[in-house]
This record gives structure tokens, sequence and C-alpha cells, in this order.
């Protein structure tokens, strides 16, 4: 982003055109309020601010970048502030402004016949994960903190979380990008095409780039199809025959009551016997239990 060259550069008339672009609830000198936005989420980097800017589009965000960018201010985008590596947290120089994305939280678009959804970056990646499953899709990426997390952040960061090994981190969900350049102009690179062999792949270049190279505002993602309810669970007894035996007595589970359809036996193991509750069981299974989705 611009170097920082003017002392002076939040200046009253600096302030009113921001107000005419962003409205009244887009921007903020309150250090009451952009005090939350200045700590990483462990309080272990410390920054200053003068000002918080809280776009609502992205066209919005562009005309505010152009005029901080032609006054010589740093800008910080910020997703849900959960990252632990303070690339979201402001430096110690108070002629910078914190961008919070917050208020870029629309899904534009949820197709189930690409198996693909456009959300802005400051949806909640929790949030994009419901409206996937009430689509009867699925979106894989999964983190500890993805109740606060958002898109943009997860991209900025490439997060990975619990299923990378499966369907890869963040970089591999992203099908397109929707991006703001330092100087205000917009990428619009929302293109879903899996197939794309169309010269330079820019969007690659913002992931995991932390906003250094631009402010990513709506991103294009992988859907898959929602699996099977499946839950998992152990069967304890004195042999490992009477062990499998038992599972399809187990009760069935579900409105409906429909029967367990599919058992896995995954393996055998011996349960540890510990002091305080031991355990007579020679021989155990555990099993993957599976009914498919209606």
């Amino acid at each position: 982003m611009p170097s920082v060259t003017s002392v002076d550069a939040l200046s009253p008339g600096l302030l009113e055109e921001l107000s005419q672009i962003l409205g009244s609830r887009g921007v903020s000198v309150d250090q009451n309020e952009i005090a939350p936005h200045l700590s990483d989420w462990r309080s272990l980097y410390h920054g200053a601010a003068a000002a918080l800017i809280k776009p609502d589009s992205t066209a919005a965000l562009a005309q505010a970048v152009k005029v901080l960018a032609a006054a010589g201010i740093a800008m910080v985008p910020q997703g849900g502030r959960t990252s632990m590596v303070g690339g979201a947290t402001p430096d110690a120089s108070v002629n910078q402004v914190v961008v919070s994305m917050l208020r870029l939280n629309r899904i534009r678009d949820i197709d189930t016949l690409d198996m693909s959804i456009v959300a802005e970056a400051g949806v909640i990646l929790k949030n994009l994960q419901d409206a996937a499953m009430a689509a009867e899709c699925y979106f894989p990426l999964s983190l500890a903190s993805e109740g606060s997390a958002t898109v943009g952040g997860v991209l900025s960061t490439n997060a990975g979380g619990n299923t990378t090994v499966r369907y890869g981190n963040a970089r591999e969900l992203m099908l397109g990008l929707e991006v703001v350049l330092p100087n205000g102009e917009i990428i619009h690179g929302l293109r879903r095409l899996r197939k794309d062999n169309t010269g330079y792949a820019l969007r690659h270049l913002f992931v995991g780039g932390e906003g250094t190279l631009g402010i990513i505002t709506a991103a294009a993602l992988r859907l898959f199809p929602r699996g099977n309810d499946e839950c998992a669970g152990a069967v304890h007894g004195p042999r490992r025959r009477r062990c499998a035996g038992a599972v399809p007595a187990l009760p069935p589970a579900g409105r409906d009551r429909d029967p367990v359809v599919r058992v896995h036996v995954r393996r055998s193991f011996q349960l540890p016997t510990f002091p305080a509750a031991p355990i007579s069981a020679p021989s155990s299974i555990s099993v993957n239990l599976e009914r498919p989705r209606q």
C-alpha cells in the first residue's frame, strides 16, 4: 500500500470526502470504536490508526482507496481478526486507516448446478457453510475460528483447517476473485470456469497475500455434494465376532427411524484400562454407521 507522506493527511476535508463516499456509518474516528481493531487476537501486536472505514460495497471501497492513495495514507484491511500472525494489525504510525470488511457480508449467488458460490469478503465462514448446507451442498473449509473468520480473511491468509488433506487450503477452493487494487482500480475476476487457460492467473497472487497487493472484496468458491449422514462409535465385548454381531441391533437414529443400511467395521483395537474406570472388554471394534440422505 502507499507509504505515509503527510502528517495532516486526515484533515476534516478528507474525512468529509470519505463520509460522502462511505456514508455516515462507514467512517469512524472514535478511538473507542477503533481500539478493538488495533491489536491481534492474542494481544501480542499493537498499533494505532487515525480512522476506521467500513465500506458496504466494492464500488464504495474503490472510491475510498483512490482518495486515500492520493493523500498518501496507508491502509490496513481486516476481516474477522482471528489471525495469530499480526498481519492485520496496524503499526505504530497513526497516519493510517483500518479497513474493516465486515459490512461486505452478502452471499451474491449459489449455483447448485455449477457447484459454486459467490460471497463477499465479510461473510462469516460459518454463515457460508450454512448457506451451502441449506442448498444441499457442502463447503469444506472448516477451522476453529469459523464463527468469526471471514471469507476475505481465510483467502488472504490461504487458511487450511480440518479438511485440508482431502480438500486443500483456501486456494484450492477458490475459483475467482474480485479485488480492489492499491490505486482504486477493480479486478472483476469472479469467473467460475474450471478449465481456464486464458493467460496469467492473477487471482492466485492475492490468496495468501494478506492484503499487500490488493483488498479482496468477493470470491467465487467451489462447492461439493453434501454427503451421507455418518456417526462413529465403538462396540465392546468379550469377542470380536460378538461385537460385530451386536452392531445391527443398535437402535435406529433420525426423525423417521430409518434403519442403518451400511456398517463399516474400521479396525480391531484393545481398550486401555484406567484405574479410575476399569473396563473388562478384551475385544472391541470401531464402527462407522452411515445412512444415505433422503
